[in-house]
């Protein structure tokens, strides 16, 4: 597949809608040379409402930090658009399924400032140092929001929408840290930690399978805060 890269300490900035059936990265390493990163993250920045469509391709961290964002005195929207939509037959995350999707890769941190619509997939994959940040805008979309094989999913901005919360690996950990009370998706815990920091409810229900891919899963909810499944936060939370 193509490849596309933003150096270290650069910036791409998009315009009009796009299809990526290929690979987006955040550091560019050319046959025989090392990737620099002494010049901090690249950014991609997007100046106006941008479609990501495609049925496979990934926007990654190769070996440089990332960030999205809007570019100044702009609030564009990020649409993510599976086409076509996952088969059933495919069982998320599974490699044989072109998925198009924003990951951090290993080692690296992804951070995902502007506002997204994710109807694909949206996570972080591989080791304890790899993240994928939410910040700044609100997030929404009926695709996939996951932490596997290690990663952790960092969620530092209201989502909304019947997205599939999915996680795997003893190692892996979705945080909540901002309320996220207008969810209808499903939840699918395997292995990990939902580390639940701010009021989290989604009207959708839950698979709880502990030990299904190596380790167990837990649940944690800090003091005063809500974690409800099958229906709505209590009343003013």
């Amino acid at each position: 597949n193509a490849r596309l890269c933003v150096a270290t300490g650069r910036k791409l900035t998009v315009h009009g809608d796009s299809t990526v059936d290929g690979v987006f990265e955040f550091g560019c390493k050319v046959a025989g040379f090392t990737c620099l990163s002494h010049l901090g993250p690249g950014t991609l920045e997007i100046d106006d409402s941008l479609t990501i469509s495609g049925d496979g391709g990934d926007i990654r961290c190769l070996c440089i930090d990332g960030i999205i964002k809007a570019a100044a005195g702009v609030s564009p929207v990020l649409t993510l658009e599976q086409e076509p939509d996952l088969s059933p037959l495919c069982e998320f995350p599974v490699a044989d399924c072109d998925i198009l999707r924003i990951d951090a890769n290993n080692q690296h941190t992804l951070d995902v400032q502007i506002e997204l619509i994710n109807n694909a997939s949206v996570g972080c994959s591989g080791d304890d140092e790899c993240v994928v940040k939410l910040t700044n805008s609100s997030k929404s979309g009926c695709g996939f929001w996951y932490a596997e094989d290690g990663g952790l999913l960092d969620v530092q901005a209201e989502v909304t929408g019947d997205g599939t919360w999915w996680m795997n690996h003893v190692e892996s950990e979705i945080e909540i840290n901002t309320n996220c009370t207008g969810l209808t998706g499903r939840i699918e815990i395997h292995s990990g930690l939902f580390d639940v920091n701010a009021s989290f409810c989604t009207v959708g229900g839950m698979e709880y399978e502990a030990g299904l891919y190596n380790g167990a899963a837990t649940i944690e909810v800090a003091p005063s805060k809500y974690f409800s499944v099958g229906g709505s936060c209590l009343s003013g939370n």
